[in-house]
């Protein structure tokens, strides 16, 4: 009666965790996701312009996910310890470092992903902005400070005269909101603050900005073809901090599958079902 009583509190027991887990499992959920639209509200998100910032929001939600995995690790540990069944303990373990092998295979990827310069050079290069124009008068070209998801920032504006001109060109780069055609604008308005005209090529570097739509002005008396490009790069404090929640949750579930590898080991002989 006795081991009878035992196994039945036992049961209890494991059920009552699995409620306890459930309900941490859920509260901590609707956390993330209310902590992710919070950060995404205050971020600046917008319709019109479209505008959705959603580093700091991913970053906080990731930082909440890798809590979680840290709870479950318990958890699991908490109900292998608690499981009476030798095959249950065997099978659990087992399950578990498949688990975190899995984990940590997507983590080195996407680790890989966010720490090596090839992949951040390849975003660059798919979002560079390039073209060809022949105008005269005005033309003007449409950029934003920021990719719409707030994962990139302007660097670099190129131009290039294609064949020769007799007057130089001028170039305004502004905000969207502020143009009128046929407008000059001062110092206080424009972002090259110096370099106003060309009659080669022009080159800006392009000052870190919230985000808003802009205009590269032109203006010239003749007809004249231009070559543009604007380059966007991947800011180094956002793989900085992908890398780490990363490598993160590589190390924890390395750990974990390192405590679980004794843990099957133990139970492999006696264990029912492998």
């Amino acid at each position: 009666m006795k081991g009878d009583y035992d196994r039945l509190e036992g049961t209890y027991k494991l059920a009552g965790l699995k409620r306890l887990e459930r309900f941490a499992y859920l509260i901590q959920g609707i956390g993330i996701i209310a902590i992710f639209i919070f950060l995404v509200y205050i971020g600046g998100a917008m319709l019109n312009p479209f505008y959705l910032p959603l580093f700091w929001a991913s970053l906080a939600a990731l930082i909440g996910i890798f809590i979680l995995s840290l709870e479950s690790i318990a958890f699991r540990l908490i109900e292998i310890k608690k499981r009476d069944s030798e095959s249950a303990k065997f099978l659990m373990a087992d399950r578990s470092m498949k688990k975190a092998y899995t984990v940590i295979v997507v983590a080195l990827i996407a680790f890989a992903v966010a720490f090596v310069p090839f992949f951040a050079e390849e975003i660059q290069d798919m979002n560079k902005m390039e073209g060809q124009i022949e105008f005269t008068g005005e033309e003007t070209i449409e950029f934003t400070s920021r990719g719409r998801f707030d994962h990139l920032l302007a660097d670099e504006i190129n131009l290039e005269v294609i064949g020769d001109v007799e007057e130089s060109v001028e170039v305004y780069i502004i905000q969207k909101d502020i143009y009128t055609p046929g407008g000059s604008y001062g110092p206080a308005q424009r972002q090259n603050v110096e370099n106003t005209e060309f009659d080669e090529s022009f080159e800006f570097s392009m000052p870190e900005r919230d985000f808003d739509e802009y205009y590269i002005v032109l203006q010239s008396d003749e007809v004249v073809e231009i070559r543009y490009e604007i380059h966007y790069i991947v800011p180094d404090y956002m793989t900085r901090f992908l890398s780490i929640i990363f490598i993160a949750f590589a190390i924890s579930h390395a750990a974990w599958a390192i405590t679980l590898y004794p843990i099957k080991k133990r139970y492999s002989d006696k264990a029912i079902y492998k």
